[in-house]
C-alpha cells in the first residue's frame, strides 16, 4: 500500500492552518486572560500585602498609643498618689498644729484664769486682813492705847524739819484754825497743849477737834493746806505689802510648778 503525499501534505498543511487559527483566536487570548489574571492576582496580593503592612504599621502605632496611654495613666496615678499623700500629710500637719495651738492656747488663757484669780483672791485676803485689823485695833482702843499715839504723835512733831514747822505755823497764822483729828472720842489737853508749844501756835489759834474712826488710831493735825498725821494705817499697809508679795511668790511658785 502506497502512501498518498498529496493528502499527507494536505492533513500537514490543515494541522498548521488549524494551529495557527488556534493560536491566534484561542491560545492567545487564553493567554492573555491568564496574564491579566496572574496580573490581577499578583495586584490584590500587592495591595494585599500593602494593606497587611499598614494594618501592622498602624497596629504597632495604636500599641505605641496604648503604651504611651498606660505610662501617662501611671505617672498621672503615681502624681495622684503622690498629692493625695502629700494632703494628707498636709492636712494631717495642719489638724497636729492646730490641735497644738488649740492646747497652747488652752493652757495661756487657764494660766491668765489662774493668775486673775490668784490675785483676786490675794487682793481680797489683804483687803480683808486690812478691813479686820483696823476693826480690831479701834475695837482695841482705849485710854492707855490714846496716850500712847499721842505720844507717838508728839514725837512725829519733835521730828519735823524747821521748814516744815514754818510752813505750818504760816498756814495757821493766817487761817487762825488748826483742825485736830483723831480716831478717838476727844482728844486730850495735853496734846493740844504739846502740839501748841512744838510747833509755836499763838496763844490766840483755836483748835477744832473731830473724830475719825478711819484714821485706824491715828491723828491728823490740819491748817490751810498744810496736815501732819501719824496713824496705825502705814503699818497696815507695810504689813499689807509684806502679805501681798508673799502671796505673790507662793502664786509664782505653785505657777511655776
Amino acid at each position: 500500500m502506497g502512501v498518498d503525499f498529496i493528502t499527507l501534505l494536505a492533513q500537514i498543511i490543515n494541522l498548521a492552518i488549524l494551529i495557527w487559527l488556534l493560536k491566534k483566536f484561542l491560545y492567545k487570548p487564553l493567554l492573555d486572560m491568564i496574564d491579566a489574571r496572574q496580573a490581577k492576582i499578583l495586584k490584590d496580593v500587592q495591595d494585599a500585602q500593602k494593606a497587611a503592612e499598614a494594618a501592622k504599621a498602624e497596629e504597632a502605632l495604636y500599641a505605641q498609643k496604648v503604651e504611651a496611654f498606660d505610662k501617662e495613666r501611671q505617672a498621672l496615678l503615681e502624681q495622684a498618689t503622690q498629692e493625695a499623700q502629700t494632703l494628707k500629710s498636709t492636712l494631717s500637719e495642719e489638724a497636729r498644729l492646730s490641735v497644738a495651738n488649740s492646747r497652747e492656747q488652752w493652757k495661756e488663757e487657764l494660766a491668765l484664769e489662774k493668775k486673775a484669780f490668784n490675785l483676786e483672791m490675794r487682793n481680797a485676803i489683804v483687803s480683808h486682813f486690812k478691813t479686820f485689823a483696823a476693826k480690831a485695833l479701834n475695837d482695841m482702843a482705849d485710854a492707855n492705847l490714846q496716850s500712847q499715839i499721842e505720844k507717838q504723835f508728839q514725837k512725829k512733831l519733835k521730828a519735823l524739819s524747821a521748814i516744815e514747822k514754818k510752813n505750818f505755823l504760816n498756814e495757821a497764822t493766817q487761817t487762825r484754825l488748826v483742825y485736830l483729828t483723831t480716831a478717838f472720842e476727844k482728844p486730850s489737853a495735853e496734846l493740844k497743849e504739846a502740839t501748841q508749844a512744838l510747833l509755836k501756835l499763838p496763844p490766840d489759834i483755836r483748835f477744832s477737834t473731830h473724830k475719825k474712826s478711819s484714821l485706824i488710831c491715828g491723828i491728823e493735825l490740819q491748817a490751810g493746806d498744810k496736815t501732819i498725821a501719824w496713824n496705825l494705817a502705814s503699818y497696815l499697809e507695810d504689813f499689807s505689802s509684806h502679805l501681798d508679795a508673799t502671796l505673790s511668790g507662793t502664786a509664782q511658785i505653785e505657777q511655776g510648778e
